[in-house]
């Protein structure tokens, strides 16, 4: 009789849910899950980590490019003159010009992927030399003294502008290559999300210049 009571009230009592460890982290994990997929769409996990390069090459891309526009006009000054940074950019424009119509033509030479890693490869080995010459006491920034004559400001400046115009433009046609339509919907906010921190974090390693020095902060480039 008494275990049939004790039953009884067992039954009328109300049994409390017990907090398991993880359960607040699987939460959060499925809202973040169900806040991504109506965002972006709902991609598998290969294709968000292929996003997610995308976007972190990007993000490397045009956080050096500001990084080294910011650069691109004190290095002239110091180096060449300040009165010739519009001869520098009429000279680059040509030079671009000139670069475009190569890229153009490697295009029909050699895949768009393989043509990705040798113009960024040589664009790195360039901005890599470029910032050794420019920490050489006589004709990098540490001369103060501008001559037209120095030809590391002239090289300096066209090398940038033809990166920003070249590299860019040869990441969206790899980017195209790859995704197709419906992916291109889903993937290209996230890229662009990567490419808007570049561009803020670029410039804000120059604030730091005097502490880290012109020549390293092109390396970065």
């Amino acid at each position: 009789m008494a275990d049939q009571n004790q039953g009884g009230k067992m039954e009328k009592e109300q049994w409390q849910k017990m907090d398991i460890p993880g359960s607040v982290s699987s939460k959060s994990a499925s809202w973040f899950e169900r806040a991504f997929t109506t965002l972006y769409g709902d991609l598998s996990v290969e294709e968000r980590l292929r996003v997610a390069w995308l976007a972190a090459t990007l993000f490397f891309i045009i956080g050096g490019y500001w990084l080294l526009r910011s650069l691109k006009d004190p290095i002239v000054a110091t180096i060449v003159g300040v009165q010739y940074i519009p001869k520098c950019k009429m000279l680059s424009l040509v030079v671009v010009f000139v670069l475009v119509f190569v890229y153009n033509k490697l295009l029909d030479m050699f895949p768009k992927h393989q043509l990705f890693y040798i113009i960024g490869g040589v664009y790195a080995t360039l901005f890599f030399i470029i910032s050794l010459l420019l920490d050489h006491p006589t004709i990098g920034v540490h001369n103060t003294n501008p001559d037209p004559s120095r030809l590391l400001g002239w090289v300096s400046y066209c090398a940038i502008e033809s990166f920003g115009s070249i590299c860019i433009s040869l990441f969206w046609a790899f980017v195209n290559s790859t995704i197709n339509f419906d992916g291109a919907k889903s993937a290209f906010g996230l890229i662009i999300a990567g490419a808007q921190i570049g561009s803020i974090l670029g410039p804000t390693l120059v604030t730091n210049a005097q502490s880290i020095g012109v020549p390293r902060l092109y390396s970065c480039g």
